[in-house]
This record gives C-alpha cells, sequence and structure tokens, in this order.
C-alpha cells in the first residue's frame, strides 16, 4: 500500500448491530433475552476495545512498511458528505424502514456532535498536540 487516506469518513467508528426479529425476540423466555442483550452490549465493547488497541500498531505498520499518510482534501470530504446526504434522502424517499430508523438516528447524531465539539473533541484535540492545552 503506497498511501493512508484518512479520516476514514464511510466509517465513523467500530460499532456493531445485531438484528432480530421483534416477535421471535418476544417469544423467547427472559433469561435468552437477557443472555442476548449482554452478549451482543459484550461483543460491541470487545469489538471496539480491539479497534482501538490494534489499530495504532496496524499504522506504525503500514508506516514502516513505506504506505505515506494523506488526508483526504475539504473539497473531497465535503463531495463524500454531500452524496452521502443525498443517498440519504433518496433512501428516505423510497424506503419506509430506512426513514423510519433515519429519523431518531440523525436525531442521536446532531446531539452527539453538539456535544462532541465540546467534550470529546478538544480533549482529543489535547492528547494530539501533546498536552500542552
Amino acid at each position: 500500500m503506497k498511501y493512508y487516506y484518512y479520516p476514514g469518513w464511510w466509517e465513523g467508528s467500530a460499532t456493531l448491530s445485531l438484528f432480530i426479529n421483534q416477535k421471535a425476540f418476544d417469544a423467547l423466555p427472559a433469561e435468552y433475552k437477557a443472555v442476548l442483550k449482554v452478549a451482543a452490549a459484550e461483543a460491541n465493547q470487545w469489538s471496539t476495545a480491539k479497534y482501538d488497541m490494534t489499530n495504532p500498531a496496524a499504522l506504525r505498520r503500514l508506516i514502516s512498511n513505506g504506505a505515506q499518510l494523506k488526508r483526504f482534501s475539504p473539497e473531497i470530504l465535503q463531495a463524500c458528505y454531500k452524496a452521502s446526504q443525498q443517498f440519504m434522502t433518496e433512501m428516505i424517499d423510497t424506503s419506509p424502514a430506512f426513514k423510519k430508523i433515519h429519523a431518531p438516528w440523525s436525531k442521536f447524531r446532531d446531539e452527539y456532535v453538539l456535544w462532541s465539539q465540546f467534550c470529546e473533541m478538544p480533549f482529543d484535540s489535547l492528547m494530539a498536540s501533546g498536552r500542552k492545552g
């Protein structure tokens, strides 16, 4: 790999999803429902922790093998964002299921971005800058 382009705008995190038919889930005994919920939460937590733990070493391997880090330009990132928004609008217009999911998801995303810009982003910037702030 000659170049490694970042940020990975197509995937903001390593969060997992589990989809279960609601009627089938409702028919399960309470203990099985609890086991499924705990197992799904554990798998998601483990996956995210492994993602965060192993990616720095993977990035170092890429660089040590000659890959050059290249940041996507603001123009490319804006074009990607615009295209993804257009795609989601098309999906909202053609898929009732997508429309139903998109509304609460986008509300959560907007709320999280609001929070993140005052807590997570400044902290990450401080840590990346050598903790001088």
